[in-house]
């Protein structure tokens, strides 16, 4: 099963880039968030961009623009006080492949994946000081989170029984982990 074999292909980047947020492990503060929440959009406004462009997704009956993460993060970003002109100079500069379904499934894997996350990191949040932190992005589906990711699981699954695609589809997985885990390293000591 896909789901199988991307977590065990995955789970050391997984864990590299997990480790490398150490979001859980240090102080936050209102200027330490929003660089995070600069960063994340640096990486998923170009990235879900590639991934609107990779295929006619409505033909796959896959909702691709109700799973878009870019408009929560520009609320967030909006309500910790980050204008747009901060954000035109903050775009990843090297990207994993996005230019067929099967990679952009593989993206999808980690960018999905990341809400589940999302909800550990909404929780720790609440009891920090300096708050509240503005988490649209972090609580995406919010109480739908389960069902959402199920579905997507049930999505590749469906999709990699008719149409292939496994080794395509884990090694773009692991290539996003891998810039994932770059862009965030590159950002660590910014202002």
């Amino acid at each position: 099963m896909i789901l199988t074999r991307l977590r065990a292909e995955t789970r050391t980047r997984h864990d590299a880039v997990e480790a490398r947020l150490g979001f859980l492990d240090r102080p936050i503060t209102s200027d330490s968030y929003r660089e995070l929440l600069r960063q994340f959009w640096g990486f998923y406004e170009p990235v879900e961009a590639r991934i609107a462009t990779a295929t006619d997704w409505p033909a796959l009956e896959f909702d691709f623009n109700g799973r878009r993460k870019t408009p929560l993060l520009e609320r967030d970003l909006a309500t910790a006080g980050v204008g747009r002109e901060a954000l035109d100079k903050c775009h990843c500069p090297a990207l994993p492949p996005l230019t067929d379904v099967p990679q952009a499934l593989g993206c999808l894997y980690v960018l999905e994946g990341a809400t589940l996350g999302g909800q550990v990191i909404t929780r720790h949040l609440r009891g920090q000081p300096g708050g509240p932190y503005p988490t649209a992005f972090f609580a995406s589906y919010g109480e739908n989170v389960g069902p959402m990711w199920k579905a997507f699981g049930a999505f590749l699954t469906e999709y990699t029984a008719g149409h292939g695609g496994d080794d395509r589809i884990v090694a773009s997985a692991c290539a996003t982990f891998d810039t994932l885990g770059a862009w965030l390293a590159a950002g660590e000591g910014r202002p």
